[in-house]
Parts: C-alpha cells; sequence; structure tokens
C-alpha cells in the first residue's frame, strides 16, 4: 500500500501564497474579504440554530447566538399608531389598539393620592404594599371573586383560574351587627372599625393598618359608588324597613349618545321599594338580605365594583351599547365595540401618556384573567 503524502510542505506553502495575496490587496479588496469572511461565520453558526426551545435554559449551547434570535428579539415600540397613538412592536396587527379608529374610549385619570405614588414608587411603603397588592385590594373591593384558582407551589408569578369566573354581590346592610363583608364595610359608622375590619379579612395579617386607612379615606372622598350609596340609604324614609337600590346597565350623559362615555358621574345609582320590576342586566342591591346575586359580566361597573384599586374613581367598564365611530367624522357606527376590542384599547401603551392599569403588578395578572373570561363567555353566548 503506497503511504500517504505529507501535507506539512504545501500548507506552509499555500500559507506564504496567502501572505503575500493579502499584502498586495488594496483596501477595498480587504474589505470585501472580510465581509465575506463574515458572512460566511455567520452561515457556521446558523447550523446550530435554536430550534428547540423547551428547556433550552437547562441545556445552553455557547454556539447559538440566542442575543439576535427572532423567537427573543422584538426590538422597540416604534410604531404609533395615527388614530390613538399607542405604541406597538413591528410585528403586531395595525388595527389591534382601536381598529383603526373606530373605538375611542374616554381615558382613565391617573389615581389620586395616596395611590398614585405608591404605584409610582414616591411613597415609602411602595415595596410593600405592590407585594401584596391583590390583599388591598380585596379589602375594598365591593363584589366576591368566585373561581377555582390553579395554586402551583409556593411562588405563583400568574394569575390561573379554571373555568367560569363570577362576580357575586350580597345585601348592602348584614342581617347581625359584626358580620360586615365586603360592600357593607363602607357602610360602619366608625372610620376606625372600617380599619379593623378591612385588615382581619386578610388571615395572614400582611396589610398595614395606616395604608389600609389612607386608602380608605381616598375611596370614600373619589368613589362615586360609595358616595350613591351613602346618599341613597340616607335618603329612605325610617318607616321603611325594605328597599332595593339598583345600578342601572345603561347611562346616557346629557348630549352624547349611549354607551358613548365611560367617566363616573353622579346618581350612579336609584332607590326604588322592593316588588318593582328591573332590567335583566341591573344591579339590585336588597337592603337586607342572605343570598348572593350573580354580577352580569357585561354590566357597566362589573369592573369596578371588584377592582376599587383600579377604578377608584368608579368608572365604567366594558358594556354592550358602546358603539364604534368613524374615524373620520366621529359620528356613532351602528356596530358596537366588541369585549376583545375594548380591553385591547384599555391595556395598550400610548405616547405621552401613561396607562396607570399597566402599573399594579399581581392585580393586573387578576384583571386580565378575568376580562380574558369575560371575553369567552360573551364568545359562548353568541353561539
Amino acid at each position: 500500500m503506497p503511504s500517504r503524502k505529507s501535507t506539512i510542505g504545501r500548507s506552509t506553502a499555500n500559507a506564504k501564497r496567502v501572505r503575500l495575496v493579502r499584502s498586495n490587496e488594496n483596501s477595498v479588496e480587504r474589505n470585501n474579504r472580510l465581509l465575506q469572511n463574515r458572512e460566511r461565520n455567520k452561515n457556521l453558526r446558523n447550523v446550530n440554530a435554536w430550534f428547540n426551545k423547551e428547556y433550552s435554559a437547562m441545556n445552553y449551547d455557547f454556539t447559538i447566538d440566542y442575543k439576535n434570535d427572532p423567537m427573543v428579539t422584538l426590538g422597540a415600540m416604534s410604531i404609533v399608531c395615527q388614530y390613538c397613538l399607542a405604541l406597538k412592536w413591528k410585528d403586531e396587527s395595525k388595527g389591534m389598539c382601536c381598529s383603526n379608529g373606530k373605538i375611542k374610549l374616554v381615558e382613565i385619570c391617573p389615581p389620586p393620592e395616596p395611590l398614585n405614588s405608591l404605584l409610582t414608587g414616591d411613597h415609602p411603603k411602595h415595596g410593600e404594599f405592590k407585594r401584596n397588592i391583590r390583599r388591598y385590594n380585596n379589602a375594598f373591593q365591593m363584589t366576591s371573586f368566585k373561581s377555582r384558582k390553579i395554586v402551583e407551589g409556593n411562588f405563583m408569578p400568574t394569575f390561573k383560574v379554571q373555568g367560569q369566573v363570577y362576580h357575586l354581590a350580597g345585601s348592602l346592610l348584614p342581617n347581625r351587627s359584626d358580620e360586615y363583608k365586603f360592600l357593607q364595610i363602607y357602610f360602619i359608622a366608625d372610620p376606625e372599625t372600617q380599619v379593623t375590619t378591612r385588615c382581619n379579612i386578610d388571615s395572614r395579617k400582611l396589610l398595614d393598618s395606616s395604608l389600609i386607612r389612607s386608602l380608605q379615606d381616598m375611596l370614600h372622598s373619589h368613589n362615586i359608588y360609595i358616595q350613591s350609596f351613602k346618599t341613597a340609604i340616607e335618603s329612605v324614609p325610617p318607616n321603611v324597613p325594605d328597599y332595593n337600590i339598583v345600578i342601572h346597565a345603561s347611562r346616557v350623559p346629557t348630549g352624547e349618545h349611549r354607551g358613548r362615555y365611560n367617566a363616573p358621574s353622579t346618581s350612579e345609582v336609584a332607590v326604588v321599594i322592593s316588588g318593582q320590576q328591573f332590567h335583566k342586566r341591573d344591579i339590585v342591591l336588597c337592603s337586607r338580605d342572605d343570598n348572593l346575586k350573580k354580577i352580569s359580566e357585561i354590566h357597566r361597573s362589573y369592573d369596578s365594583l371588584q377592582y376599587p384599586l383600579m377604578l377608584c374613581r368608579g368608572e365604567d367598564g366594558y358594556s354592550i351599547e358602546i358603539h364604534q365611530i368613524d374615524p373620520h367624522t366621529g359620528v356613532p357606527l351602528q356596530k358596537t365595540v366588541s369585549c376583545m376590542n375594548y380591553y385591547c384599547y384599555r391595556i395598550m401603551e400610548r405616547q405621552n401618556n401613561c396607562n396607570m392599569l399597566l402599573r399594579y403588578g399581581m392585580l393586573l395578572n387578576q384583571y386580565l384573567v378575568d376580562q380574558y373570561s369575560k371575553i369567552e363567555s360573551e364568545r359562548l353566548a353568541y353561539i
């Protein structure tokens, strides 16, 4: 068998030829050569592309360019909607924020103090508040949240439920003086007793009583529903033992078409005598009753009664009577805004406008899951 020829001499000769060629090349030729080398190296790296994303954090490969992979490179929110000024990434659809100008909602104003400072980080107890923000909201919610929650271990970075979500409302006043719950707590005469009752809701005792007191004063001063409930109860004659307070599903402000307006106004509730008929979507609260009533998902007060810290002034949520508008004339159209389009508009970040809803941490997670459940319920009802 013939022996193999050595390549040592030939390799040395090739290296000499390469050095000679490179010493004689001009700057343009050198740049072209370097560019070709970079392209060749890039193609070699693509051989080890990031195809298997599952458990990739446990199988790190230094030959893969994770940083520039399209899977994780989103870029900047550089796309601005010409109609609502929403900021979007390059691959997001054009009309996902406002249906190309057909949706126009009244913006939710920044919350009053101390809630605004607690959300922006200017309050000394900002960290404690954000860690327990769902507990603080639970202390002030006017309706109960009923669903099958999925708990996975001690650390839950997300909020998960299974099945249907319900919001339930009880009576305005308890049958027994020591059993104030949810909305009933707002009618306790002594403010300090209110604070103690709210702090006792949390079994782990993680709520700060001074924060509870300041947030409680804020809601009593700014929430239109709390003010309307108090005014309505005080207007009932003492000789009327049984009465109902109704939050109507529809509200038409002066000079506006039905469903256009989302800001709270006075006289949000009405007192009626027991036995009168109501619209099936109206919220009817009895003076004293042990029964819980389901709140309609498409009632405008569904969100503000459950999330008083997010909608602290009593702003309207989604309802089926919000009409789309002509993006050029502003004239309302016959078609109404869908539940999905409503909340897409609400959670978008816009140019020169800070969306405070996005600062609520884990409470925002619960809010989004709750609203998506509402979207699915609306689709199922349509089918």
